[in-house]
């Protein structure tokens, strides 16, 4: 995760997500003349890690003879 801020423009870098990071993030600006607060939801969903679907049925049915 990296935070970049210049010239006014703050912004959340956050290249690998995980669904435990689903939440409100909340970023809040202040200075000596107020302050600023906006949110935004992050709603990450996971794929199913191991691929079971195959490309070539020849090569998966000899697979599933060599297991059993």
């Amino acid at each position: 995760t990296t935070t970049m801020h210049d010239f006014g423009y703050v912004a959340l870098n956050m290249k690998y997500v995980n669904p435990e990071d689903s939440g409100t993030y909340t970023c809040r600006a202040v200075n000596e003349l107020g302050q600023a607060v906006t949110s935004a939801s992050l709603i990450v969903q996971s794929k199913t890690a191991i691929q079971l679907e195959t490309q070539h049925e020849a090569a998966m049915h000899k697979i599933h003879q060599l297991e059993d």
